[in-house]
């Protein structure tokens, strides 16, 4: 599904700022976005404001338009929108059901009255993608931080949602975690062609593990201040740095080395950079 958002504005009640201001943007079916920006400039209310959360739970004076395929946000109930439109939570345990792995994955499937066939497939499919296929039948509280991220982001992807979207799902995962979750996330884009939208800032890790295939949205008191792709944005340190972030290790290099006369290109990632500095040494000045 394709989401398309006009003039979006949104005040919280009883809050005398705007938590998002005059917000346009379009993301494309199969495609996955990047939300960034400081505490506060707006990213989770735009988040929430892509599955009907806002103003169908959450209300406050709410202007423009968000359209998810064919659903206007505003005209569509929350349980009609969430057939379609997955959220998954920075903390796990805020959405668990149930008090097993298997029963987790089957819960939604369930309620839905798919086959038990098709259950069973679903849920041994999704076991499999997020490597807990052992864990089956052991209850949820005997995971780890990472694998209950893990199962919280397999129970919404068994349901084959059209479009994801993810509130800083790493914010507390340890890095291995954290390139597992990526990894699950591009193999459910590159086969089910979801669409992802995903708040984050672990930039260098996004970038190992997903490559550069991804949009960037860059929010600031409320505003969408830059809306370009991965590679635009993260490999120019001054571009990067304006938006409130660290540029990744290997564009900082580059850029050094740019300046005292020697050009590598434009890489954003340690393969990238490796290639460009051999290349470099080799008497070629070309990425």
């Amino acid at each position: 599904m394709e989401i398309a958002v006009h003039g979006l504005s949104f005040k919280y009640k009883h809050s005398e700022e705007w938590a998002v201001r005059d917000v346009n943007t379009h993301i494309a079916q199969g495609e996955l976005a990047l939300v960034v920006g400081p505490g506060g400039s707006g990213k989770s209310t735009f988040l929430y404001c892509l599955n009907g959360l806002i103003p169908g739970f959450i209300k406050g004076d709410f202007q423009g338009t968000v359209t998810v395929g064919d659903m206007d946000t505003q005209a569509t109930p929350i349980s009609t929108i969430t057939r379609d439109v997955a959220l998954v939570f920075q903390n796990p345990e805020t959405q668990f059901f149930t008090t097993s792995v298997e029963e987790e994955l089957a819960l939604g499937l369930e309620n839905v009255a798919l086959p038990p066939s098709e259950i069973e497939q679903r849920v041994a499919w999704g076991l499999d993608l997020i490597g807990l296929t052992r864990y089956r039948f052991a209850p949820i509280y005997a995971l780890s931080g990472g694998q209950k991220q893990l199962l919280a982001l397999a129970s919404v992807v068994v349901a084959k949602p059209q479009v994801i979207l993810l509130d800083e799902p790493t914010a507390n995962l340890d890095p291995s975690s954290s390139e597992k979750m990526y990894r699950v996330l591009r193999q459910v884009r590159d086969t089910l062609g979801t669409t992802i939208v995903m708040i984050d800032h672990k930039i260098e890790a996004i970038l190992e593990s997903i490559g550069t295939d991804f949009r960037v949205l860059a929010f600031k008191e409320g505003r969408l201040i830059l809306d370009s792709t991965a590679r635009c944005v993260f490999s120019d340190p001054n571009l990067t740095t304006d938006i409130g972030l660290r540029p990744p290790a290997v564009s900082e290099i580059a850029a050094a080395l740019e300046q005292s006369g020697h050009s590598i290109g434009l890489p954003t990632t340690v393969d990238e950079g490796i290639t460009a500095i051999c290349r470099l040494l080799n008497g070629s000045t070309s990425l």
